[in-house]
């Protein structure tokens, strides 16, 4: 029988990010049969916790957190702290997060282990490489001593060795791990409350950190609301910019519009709900949540930050739209089948005035080349501006045009529009 081999995990702690979720995946999905494995943690605290499987050999080195030790931890030097944390002799040892962790497995003893160190986000300045070492010198040592280092994102291997040039060991780039079924599953569980469909249901999932960029969110819910949008906003996490984030709530007047859930062990059954996923983030390396909303389908407005365009490529399966706006291989006036009649820039005068005389006829509109007519395509709900053209329809109606507008939503909506239909001037064609 073979020997299992033995494997090291160190890592910060488990509180509610998504290297931390990332890495309970792998974790949960490491054949125990195969591999002996050691979960070494500095700070034993985090909602993730209860998710390492029974398999794992959970060692904590302080079992509560202590703010400013990570600082105080650099004026020990690294081979003692290593001696101090780590116990036992390992086959791999992995440093998955890329601050002190990957500081102490650097200064390991065992000249048999094979070294891994893990980076899980962009860094854009080249001190915040070296924050958790003395200084650039030993970060770029450090990462020298290992066998190999893995990225979450090619974003992220770009940035890491532009900043750490003197860096030479071997990279390789590996995407988060998701369990996708377990995902779909869970997503389909309820939520405890009910959603106003009314307005643009908005979430976005992630720790409260300045990283995440929450305060950007706000800000939009803010002129949003000013400009007369119907929004509301959904943050899914915990961390330390919570009061910041509940004063700017507050001071822009938000609170019917933004609402702070914490972390929750479920993110999935409330992002599956929801009209729009957001990613605000300064600084990502391969954002898991990002992943998670477009394999449940939905619709993700996010920053430029690391990992974004790689998201979308990996997911162009599940994406679909119109290239650049048009995609003239299918909505060509030359060959469109819909349309009454084909033209091209060479007759467009004469095919557009075809069009134009049949849609008169079929939305029972008197037929006149003079005359201008608007169309309207679109979903009947507020964020597509229905109450604009409600607002400023007898202002239109007074004017010798034509009005199409094809679409279905808001009763209130289509009952305005009903009100407002003039005979000569105007048809709503109800699809």
């Amino acid at each position: 029988m073979n020997k299992k081999k033995k494997i090291l995990f160190f890592h910060f702690d488990l509180q509610g990010g998504g290297a931390e979720k990332v890495l309970v995946n792998l974790l949960n999905h490491l054949n125990p049969d195969k591999y002996d494995i050691t979960l070494r943690v500095v700070f034993g605290v985090g909602p993730y916790v209860e998710k390492i499987p029974s398999y794992v050999h959970y060692k904590p080195v302080f079992r509560f957190l202590f703010k400013g030790l990570p600082a105080l931890l650099k004026i020990i030097k690294g081979k003692w702290l290593y001696r101090l944390f780590v116990t036992g002799k390992y086959d791999i040892e992995i440093a998955y997060l890329e601050t002190l962790p990957t500081r102490i497995i650097s200064y390991s003893t065992n000249p048999d282990s094979r070294k891994l160190a893990w980076v899980h986000i962009e860094f854009t300045e080249q001190h915040k490489h070296s924050r958790s070492f003395r200084d650039i010198n030993e970060a770029t040592s450090s990462y020298n001593r290992f066998d190999k280092i893995l990225f979450v994102s090619h974003g992220c291997k770009k940035a890491f060795f532009h900043y750490l040039p003197g860096v030479k060991t071997a990279s390789e780039v590996i995407y988060n791990v998701n369990d996708y079924e377990l995902i779909s599953s869970l997503s389909k569980e309820e939520i405890p409350f009910i959603l106003d469909h009314d307005v643009i249901n908005i979430c976005s999932v992630g720790r409260l950190t300045s990283q995440k960029r929450f305060d950007r969110l706000i800000n939009a819910m803010a002129r949003l609301k000013k400009d007369g949008f119907k929004l509301h906003l959904y943050l899914l996490g915990e961390g330390e910019e919570r009061k910041e984030l509940e004063e700017q709530i507050r001071r822009n007047s938000l609170e019917k519009e933004v609402t702070l859930l914490g972390f929750v062990a479920n993110p999935y059954k409330y992002v599956a709900k929801m009209d729009l996923f957001a990613c605000s983030s300064e600084k990502e390396g391969y954002s898991t949540a990002v992943t998670e909303a477009v394999a449940l389908g939905v619709p993700v407005l996010t920053t430029d930050c690391s990992g974004m365009d790689e998201v979308l490529r990996n997911n162009r399966g599940k994406l679909h739209g119109i290239v650049n706006g048009i995609d003239t291989d299918v909505f060509s006036p030359q060959s469109d089948p819909a349309l009454f009649c084909n033209y091209s820039v060479e007759d467009f005068s004469e095919g557009k005035a075809v069009n134009k005389q049949k849609i008169q006829e079929r939305c029972g509109l008197p037929v006149r080349p003079d005359v201008p007519m608007l169309a309207m395509i679109t979903r009947l709900v507020g964020h597509k501006g229905i109450d604009l053209l409600c607002y400023i329809m007898d202002r239109l109606m007074g004017m010798d045009v034509q009005l199409v507008v094809i679409g279905t939503g808001e009763k209130k909506f289509e009952q305005a529009l009903l009100d407002g239909e003039r005979g000569e001037t105007m048809a709503k064609v109800m699809e």
